[in-house]
């Protein structure tokens, strides 16, 4: 188990069901050009992109625009998971 945060008090951990983060996370955030591919290997991971075209719950992601959107791999497309 790897814990999150200033102890395991806080139930905060990697390898379980539960997640919980003492301390907010935060993910270092860049242009849509420098994500990985999205694939089978990168589904699940989310990632902040400042220059989405889109911004709606959903919407297959693709970089130049002005949006600051955080984005999640589906597995077959960077899509908008939060605004």
């Amino acid at each position: 188990m790897v814990w999150i945060g200033s102890s395991s008090s806080h139930n905060s951990y990697i390898g379980g069901s539960l997640a919980k983060f003492a301390s907010p996370v935060q993910t270092t955030a860049v242009t849509f050009v420098s994500l990985p591919s999205c694939g089978s290997s990168t589904e699940g991971e989310m990632r902040a992109v400042t220059d989405s075209i889109v911004n709606t719950w959903g919407s297959s992601i693709t970089g130049g625009g002005s949006s600051h959107v955080l984005a999640y791999c589906d597995g077959t497309n960077w899509t908008v998971a939060a605004k």
